[in-house]
């Protein structure tokens, strides 16, 4: 599961990778750091505590990509900051 978000704040997109076949659970900035992570639990909390929707060019883009998430994941508590 891939993703590549427009963000209000760099010219590059932001990217996040939940590939459990291979452990790769990763989150690209717009500024091309990253973090990696153990699970997929660990990306979705990062995620939450560090990005707002407002931070993107399409709001819905990530509201839709937190969803995409959930429903993956099995979960359906990832709330949307901002």
């Amino acid at each position: 599961m891939e993703f590549a978000l427009r963000s209000r704040h760099g010219a590059y997109p932001v990217e996040v990778t939940i590939d459990e076949d291979n452990y790769r659970f990763t989150v690209r900035n717009v500024d091309r750091t990253g973090a990696f992570f153990n699970s997929p639990d660990e990306l979705v909390s990062w995620i939450v505590h560090n990005w707002q929707k407002e931070d993107f060019e399409n709001p819905g883009d990530f509201e839709a990509m937190l969803s995409a998430i959930g429903s993956y994941l099995g979960r359906d508590d990832l709330t949307i900051s901002g």
